[in-house]
């Protein structure tokens, strides 16, 4: 996490609270907590636009922390996992199964067209959501209507374009 103290981060949050004009925070039940807040509030000055100007490098050093903080969590977003499975973002779904198995005029039997259009699991994921993405691969490579390939092969490439 980081080295600044839950004083520092609660101050923090304030003073882009207060750029914003919200009221002020007393206490965080802790630095996650804190951070997610001041993350919350740059995102607020930045899609509103409000000028706003730090003059204290400290503050400037502090602020760049949280947000490279924020972006390693981003970056090291958990895998889609149940206890029985676990897909990586970077893997690629092929399907061996082209009719569609599930039924008609259900979502699982909608999400399954996805499959043609997505090579990874992150694409896939980002086309049904990540729950349903992990429900979907679960019981479809149990059943064998897909697989889960670490490497993109040139087979892969050819069925993709032919579906």
């Amino acid at each position: 996490m980081t080295n600044l103290s839950l004083a520092t981060l609660t101050a923090i949050a304030n003073s882009a609270a207060a750029l914003l004009s919200l009221p002020p925070v007393k206490a965080f039940p802790s630095k996650p907590a804190a951070i997610a807040r001041i993350e919350k509030h740059l995102a607020a000055l930045a899609a509103a636009g409000t000028p706003h100007e730090l003059k204290d490098d400290q503050l400037v050093a502090i602020v760049a922390e949280v947000i490279e903080i924020a972006a390693e969590r981003k970056r090291r977003r958990s895998p889609i996992s149940t206890s029985r499975a676990t897909f990586r973002d970077d893997q690629y779904i092929r399907l061996l199964v082209r009719d569609n198995p599930k039924r008609k005029n259900t979502p699982a039997h909608a999400r399954y067209s996805f499959y043609r259009d997505a090579i990874t699991v992150r694409q896939y994921a980002a086309q049904v959501g990540r729950r349903a993405a992990l429900i979907d691969l679960v019981y479809d490579v149990s059943r064998g209507y897909v697989a889960i390939e670490t490497v993109l092969d040139e087979r892969m490439v050819e069925e993709v374009k032919a579906a």
